[in-house]
Parts: C-alpha cells; sequence; structure tokens
C-alpha cells in the first residue's frame, strides 16, 4: 500500500518554484499549449506538476526511485478525487502491469505522449497516469 505524502497544493507550489538552482521545464512550448484544448491543456498542467515535483524531491536529497506520482485525471464534476495529483513512495515489489505508457525525455516526446494518453482514453471522463522518475532525465507515464 502506498503512503501519501503531498496532494496537489504541494505539487502546484513544487510546479511553480525553483529548486537546487534549476527551473523546471514545462513538457510542451508555449506555442504548443495555446493550441491544446482546455481539457489537454489541464492534463498537460498535472503532468508538468507531477514531473516537476518527483525533480523537486530529488533536487532536495530524496531518491528518485523511491516516489512515484499518481495523476487522476476527470471531467466529472461529482468526482471526489478528481484532478488530483498525488506523490507517494513507491512500495510496489515486481513488475506493475500497465495498459499502455509512453516515455518523456523532452519536449517533443512529450506532446507525442499526452497525444498517446487521449488517444488511450479517447471518450472515458477520467483515469489514472503513474509518472515515475527514471533517473536519466526521462520520466515515465503509465496507465
Amino acid at each position: 500500500m502506498k503512503k501519501m505524502i503531498f496532494g496537489l497544493l504541494a505539487t502546484v507550489l513544487f510546479g511553480n518554484l525553483s529548486f537546487a538552482q534549476e527551473k523546471v521545464v514545462n513538457i510542451v512550448t508555449k506555442e504548443e499549449y495555446k493550441t491544446l484544448d482546455k481539457e489537454t491543456q489541464r492534463l498537460t498542467d498535472y503532468i508538468n506538476s507531477a514531473i516537476a515535483s518527483l525533480y523537486a524531491l530529488e533536487n532536495n536529497g530524496k531518491a528518485y526511485s523511491n516516489y512515484s506520482a499518481d495523476v487522476h485525471f476527470s471531467t466529472n464534476e461529482n468526482d471526489a478525487f478528481k484532478n488530483t495529483v498525488i506523490l507517494s513512495i513507491d512500495e510496489s515489489t515486481g513488475k506493475k502491469t500497465n495498459k499502455g505508457s509512453c516515455q518523456i525525455c523532452g519536449v517533443s516526446s512529450a506532446y507525442s505522449c499526452v497525444k498517446k494518453i487521449k488517444t488511450a482514453f479517447a471518450g472515458q471522463s477520467d483515469y489514472d497516469l503513474h509518472v515515475h522518475n527514471d533517473g536519466n532525465g526521462c520520466v515515465t507515464v503509465s496507465w
């Protein structure tokens, strides 16, 4: 079972602050962001927050492999857990079974990853994403 460490408030704060003399970069360019629909912009914001939070933990001396970020994205207004980003200690053992995944190593791969996520969940009002810092400058997003 995972232990909850931070909620959405912490991820938003981490996403907007500098740590260890580094500023976290957005996963899409400003021009690309402007072309996205509102729902995809929100999804991008939540993935940005998850990645920024994981990097903030690493930059402040925490081992990147010990943490993961879970993003619950929903367009359902009645969903109590809609649009949350939760950082937790990754206590899983062994291989995880995922329906899909993509790796973000830069802006071009991030844009492709967001499109892949949108395609995988087309027609669904909510879905969960799991973000893990690979430790090589990349993150893996799985679902």
